[in-house]
């Protein structure tokens, strides 16, 4: 354990901060362009249901489950609809397009997310051989040849697109779609717990040529592992380790003008609206 000193030392720390801030009650301080009151210290009683532990609806884990039929459940939005939406931008686009299959799709997807778990990156994945000997290879070819995938990365696109048009509009209009579907579908699968946690995401994209590598704008966090790329603000079950709502953050310009942010400030306003978001899911 820490020495006697040292939990002492922290425990008139905390005192004093008390202490202090006891003394501001009733004092406003200005934060930019929002003016605080200091109120007393209170403690909201729990909850009737402060013990709700956090459900998986819809799904029962029998002695005949699959990880397949549990993300066909857990996939936000219909499988069908967004294969269709893709093939029918593809097929206006090339004339030689070979429409992608449910089990193309799904083998898509399940190599999306495997590629994570191999060291190997990239084209590297699908080699046959390893290039040491710890690891075997990823051999990704025994499931889907690499220009396939490739293929079916570009129009994986315009899965959630409302049309083949959507991609000239400059905005974040042909992925809105893929974050209110991703929302909805948890708002329908689970039953959160009283453990809600906020947080950032990151999904990592570095421009070769361009500026924002064609997305309409690209965020800079430096304290993140991969600093570069689209921000996510999100809002996690504690207790299940699920994401429940994602908020894209879509640029300075587009985010101060989003719900909130005039009264309150950004800060306050993301964590006001993922707030609304969790407490739809809690219904």
């Amino acid at each position: 354990g820490e020495p006697a000193e040292t939990i002492a030392r922290h425990a008139k720390r905390m005192t004093d901060a008390l202490a202090k801030i006891k003394g501001l009650e009733g004092s406003t301080i200005k934060a930019h362009d929002t003016t605080w009151k200091v109120v007393r210290e209170h403690h909201v009683p729990p909850p009737p249901d402060a013990d709700r532990k956090p459900v998986l609806n819809g799904y029962v884990f029998d002695a005949h489950w699959t990880l397949l039929s549990l993300f066909l459940h857990l996939y936000p939005g219909n499988p069908a609809r967004d294969i269709e939406r893709a093939n029918d931008f593809m097929s206006s686009n090339f004339a030689t397009w070979q429409s992608i299959t449910m089990r193309e799709w799904i083998t898509f997807l399940g190599l999306l997310a495997a590629g994570a778990l191999h060291a190997d990156q990239g084209i590297d994945l699908w080699n046959a051989e390893s290039p040491g000997d710890v690891f075997p290879a990823a051999n990704f070819s025994r499931y889907m040849p690499r220009r396939r995938f490739e293929a079916i990365f570009e129009a994986a696109g315009y899965c959630k697109a409302a049309g083949p048009d959507v991609s000239s509009t400059g905005d974040w209009a042909m992925w809105d779609s893929a974050v209110e579907e991703w929302n909805a579908s948890r708002l329908l699968l689970f039953t959160v717990g009283v453990i809600l946690v906020m947080d950032e995401s990151m999904s990592a994209w570095c421009p070769q040529t361009t500026p924002t590598g064609g997305l309409p704008n690209i965020s800079f966090v430096a304290r993140k592992p991969e600093p570069l790329g689209t921000e996510l603000k999100t809002v996690c079950d504690a207790i299940m380790g699920v994401m429940l709502f994602m908020e894209l953050q879509k640029g300075m310009v587009v985010m101060r003008a989003t719900p909130h942010v005039n009264t309150l400030g950004v800060t306050s306003a993301v964590a006001i609206r993922l707030g609304y978001g969790a407490a739809n899911a809690i219904r």
